[in-house]
């Protein structure tokens, strides 16, 4: 589990460089790469500006969890990739994965990218609970 903090520290400070060299040591060292490691370093690349890295990463992955679908869609999303995120959003459907924040979060990035309608559709269509707390009329 410390190995996740690595990535973590290089995708904060953003030094891709440095994140990069931890990724080959890891390879190097045949280590298991984690669904937590794996989202951590999805998380660095895409926030450090690589995104196709954070993708590979992501796509050589032998298994994945509703963390590692997070990671990379928030990735395409703070990149404006808004139509990759949706395949993304469609493939994790199609995973069986069960999507909760994600959904959310894919039509939030239609609302951002002008998609407005589609936004609403999206977000009105999500099997979600009433919270008096958050909705008011």
């Amino acid at each position: 589990m410390t190995m996740v903090g690595v990535p973590q520290a290089c995708s904060h400070l953003g030094t891709l460089q440095r994140g990069k060299w931890i990724h080959e040591q890891v390879l190097q060292a045949n280590m298991d790469i984690s669904i937590h490691l794996g989202a951590a370093l999805i998380t660095m690349y895409a926030r450090c500006g690589s995104i196709n890295d954070a993708r590979r990463t992501f796509d050589g992955m032998p298994e994945r969890d509703l963390l590692c679908w997070t990671a990379i869609i928030c990735g395409y999303g703070m990149h404006g990739l808004t139509k990759d995120a949706e395949v993304l959003f469609n493939e994790i459907v199609a995973s069986g994965v069960k999507p909760d924040g994600v959904a959310f979060l894919h039509g939030s990035m239609l609302a951002i990218a002008g998609r407005l309608d589609e936004a609403l559709e999206f977000i009105g269509n999500m099997d979600m609970k009433h919270d008096a707390g958050v909705a008011s009329n």
